[in-house]
């Protein structure tokens, strides 16, 4: 990777640094307060069943699509 050469280039080299060490350090503070939790899945409710009437209309005709022009 190339070198900065501007002091405006420079100081966002140096700001974009210090946010990644942050990054970081907050990721590996969260992966290790997440490995130390357990996991407690939902509850999920049991599948009802729907009772469904198809109608046959025939043929749909397809919708008008504007073109810009």
């Amino acid at each position: 990777m190339a070198e900065p050469q501007g002091t405006e280039a420079k100081q966002l080299h140096l700001r974009a640094q210090a946010a990644l060490k942050h990054y970081h350090q907050r990721s590996e503070y969260l992966l290790a307060q997440s490995a130390s939790d357990e996991y407690a899945s939902v509850p999920f409710e049991p599948v009802r069943k729907v009772r469904v009437i198809y109608k046959h209309v025939g043929e749909l005709k397809p919708l008008p699509y504007p073109l810009d022009e």
